[in-house]
């Protein structure tokens, strides 16, 4: 009976999750910063991959991804941060992330992430590359 609970649960809490939502700007001329709020998971990953298949693109040196209104990172979501920030590595470009404490930093912490990607607190800071 716990278990029917606990479905149910899950299943109300998915249903009014906070959608999926994407805002791009272009701060520099060589950077670019994409804001993502909300949940990505399995259900939500497509929707990031497609766009972060779009970088690197010609020009942009630097991805930002402002993920400090991201309130879910599963696993799905940590292979989409690892694929791209491999292909900017092999284009001579980088990823570089904004987290918050409370957001994803713990995720990226237990898996290691933290260590391979840059990670920081504030989009000026990442645009310059500058640890605050």
């Amino acid at each position: 009976m716990s278990v029917t609970y606990l479905t149910c649960t899950r299943a109300r809490r998915r249903a009014s999750a906070p959608p999926l939502r994407f805002a791009v700007t272009r701060p520099s001329t060589t950077a670019t910063v994409i804001e993502v709020a909300g949940e990505i998971d399995l259900a939500t990953v497509s929707r990031v991959d497609v766009l972060l298949d779009q970088y690197p693109d010609e020009g942009i040196r630097d991805l930002v991804l402002d993920l400090s209104a991201v309130t879910f990172l599963g696993a799905a979501g940590l292979a989409a941060l690892a694929r791209v920030d491999q292909r900017m590595r092999d284009a001579g470009r980088r990823l570089r992330l904004i987290i918050r404490p409370g957001s994803v930093d713990r995720v990226l912490c237990i898996t290691g992430l933290d260590r391979r990607l840059a990670c920081y607190s504030a989009v000026a800071g990442a645009i310059e590359g500058v640890a605050e």
